[in-house]
């Protein structure tokens, strides 16, 4: 007990003289908020050496520098190679758009020239179906002179051969197409019967010649009057939104001492650019004009034959045949000018006779379909299916 109390004083004084443990500094690690400062204020090089600077100079907490100049350079090199990830992905991506649209163009012009290819292959058909056909047609008198059934099935084989090089869609939105059919068109061949009968009668009259058939199709002009026209609040007049065409179908008509032309007039109605509902409203005589066509012929005998003898007479026929020449043109000339009296007491303008066609007349209402048209030739078809075929004169 006394050796105990005696080595316990010994035992504090050794404590006391010892020096006291100092317990090592871990190496602090830097927090999320401090990488995210250092982040956003992008340190360059400069900061980092500043920081080895200050290490080795031993500043305060020389370990936690070193740690965090490391740190930054770290977040140096990343950075750049982030930066250089970056430019050469752009590089990457730019290159990549590059050749996408070289691809692009390279496909576009590939398509337009299978595209310009396919339009001239369709045209020179079209060409070649529409010499053959209008070759064949010009020799029918307008259908009139075909010879067989045959025959006229032969030529509709050509028709249809012209419309299926015709591309344009019945139900194409494009309200212009329609003006396409603008202009004066002579009819080469028909096969509608109510057409050839009405050109057989005029032939079959004795002395009178049905000549051509032409129509004229123009864009219908509105007034104050017409209920097709919409009025504004400037007092003008516009047009309805679908085409509306006015069509004036002329067949001329010679006859001795007569020309004259008979019309009928009508309106197109376009449900889409290639079908029309047509509404005739008139019909009548367009004009009528006399014409000196006998007193040509008009002369004397030169020789007259009395009891078996033949008698010379020229000198005398030579006197007499310019007087009845002229008696018989004074004649006519009279005859023309009381036409034209009529004509104006009649106050006609752009016909002599008009009759106005009801709308319950048989055939009032129709409807055509254009199945070809270009810059010289028309294709329409009746309700039927008969062919109307057109070439542009003016």
């Amino acid at each position: 007990e006394p050796s105990l109390r005696s080595s316990a004083p010994m035992a504090g004084s050794l404590a006391r003289a010892a020096p006291p443990r100092v317990a090592p500094r871990a190496t602090p690690a830097p927090s999320v908020a401090r990488r995210s400062r250092r982040s956003a204020q992008a340190p360059t090089s400069s900061s980092s050496t500043s920081l080895r600077a200050r290490a080795k100079a031993g500043g305060d907490d020389a370990d936690g520098a070193t740690s965090r100049a490391e740190d930054a350079q770290l977040w140096i090199d990343a950075w750049r190679e982030t930066l250089r990830d970056a430019t050469t992905a752009s590089a990457s991506e730019a290159r990549a758009e590059r050749e996408s649209d070289d691809a692009l163009s390279e496909t576009a012009r590939a398509s337009s020239a299978v595209h310009d290819e396919t339009t001239s292959s369709r045209r020179a058909k079209a060409d070649v179906a529409k010499t053959a056909l209008m070759r064949a047609a010009r020799l029918t008198d307008r259908g009139l002179r075909v010879e067989s059934a045959e025959a006229r099935a032969a030529l509709n084989e050509r028709v249809s051969a012209l419309e299926a090089t015709y591309t344009r869609g019945d139900d194409d939105d494009d309200d212009d197409a329609s003006l396409g059919l603008v202009g004066a068109w002579r009819l080469v061949y028909t096969d509608a019967l109510e057409t050839l009968a009405a050109l057989r009668v005029v032939d079959a009259t004795p002395g009178v010649t049905a000549g051509r058939l032409t129509q004229t199709i123009a864009v219908k002009q509105n007034t104050k009057d017409d209920p097709n026209g919409v009025r504004d609040d400037v007092k003008r007049i516009r047009a309805p939104p679908s085409p509306v065409l006015v069509a004036r179908t002329v067949l001329e008509v010679s006859a001795p001492l007569v020309n004259a032309s008979a019309f009928v007039f009508s309106e197109l109605a376009f449900a889409t650019p290639r079908r029309a509902q047509t509404r005739t409203m008139k019909a009548g005589l367009d004009t009528c004009e006399v014409v000196d066509t006998v007193s040509q012929y008009v002369s004397a005998p030169m020789s007259v034959r009395v009891l078996g003898v033949d008698v010379d007479t020229s000198a005398a026929a030579e006197s007499i045949a310019d007087p009845a020449r002229l008696v018989v043109k004074e004649t006519i000339a009279r005859l023309g000018d009381a036409v034209a009296r009529t004509a104006e007491a009649l106050g006609a303008d752009e016909e002599i006779v008009a009759a106005p066609v009801p709308s319950s007349f048989p055939g009032a209402h129709a409807w055509m379909l254009t199945t070809y048209v270009d810059e010289d030739t028309r294709v329409a078809r009746g309700e039927g299916g008969s062919v109307y075929l057109f070439e542009k004169i003016r």
